[in-house]
């Protein structure tokens, strides 16, 4: 991700989504890391895990083919630690 904003250059549009898919996978990591770190041991939490990850992967997805199709996406609770 990080090779695609350099080599895109001055172009808003990759800029942003760059912008913002970075911010969307360092929340969700530090969301998944903060959930097994704490959470485990706490079985009727486990089930959270999977759910997650299928919603990374879902909001992953969903955005690049935005992105592809030159449509703006805005990630799940990503806009305001962005600042958009």
């Amino acid at each position: 991700m990080v090779a695609l904003w350099y080599l895109a250059g001055p172009s808003p549009f990759v800029s942003s989504h760059t912008r913002e898919a970075m911010s969307f996978q360092l929340l969700y990591f530090a969301l998944l890391l903060s959930l097994l770190w704490g959470l485990v041991g706490h079985l009727y939490c486990l089930p959270l895990i999977p759910l997650l990850i299928l919603l990374g992967l879902g909001c992953s997805l969903v955005g690049a083919r935005r992105a592809w199709e030159g449509e703006r996406y805005s990630y799940p609770l990503t806009s305001w630690l962005v600042g958009i």
